[in-house]
């Protein structure tokens, strides 16, 4: 079974120029092309950070994704945000929701998903 934040990163990934090997996003190992808010990370000159390799890359926009649906990031939104919210915190046009929705309909097997579901739904916790 697929996690549910890692879906997300999929799907937010299949949204930017992380397939084209040619593409900055590629080049950076960043696939959801976050941007530098540290000065000690290196960044391209558009403001791509860039990753060492794809594990760094991967697990840092798991995590940046996780603060998002957990409601503590920067980035003004909250698990009550709505999916349509957290595509538009990295910059992507408004319908790339719905591409991401279908995505998301088909990786996780929930016809409930829209662009209204809130970011909670994202956060998984271990009952170990």
């Amino acid at each position: 079974m697929v996690a549910k934040i890692e879906a997300l990163a999929d799907a937010i990934a299949a949204c930017t120029a992380y397939t084209d090997p040619a593409s900055e996003e590629y080049q950076c190992r960043n696939p959801l092309a976050l941007k530098v808010f540290s000065q000690k990370h290196e960044k391209t000159e558009s403001g791509l950070r860039v990753f060492k390799n794809f594990e760094s890359g991967h697990k840092a926009a798991l995590y940046d994704l996780r603060i998002k649906c957990e409601g503590d990031s920067r980035a003004r939104v909250s698990k009550e945000s709505s999916l349509k919210e957290l595509i538009r915190c990295y910059s992507m046009p408004n319908q790339t929701v719905d591409y991401v929705v279908v995505f998301l309909k088909k990786a996780l097997g929930d016809e409930q998903i829209s662009p209204d579901l809130p970011l909670s739904y994202f956060v998984e916790t271990n009952h170990a």
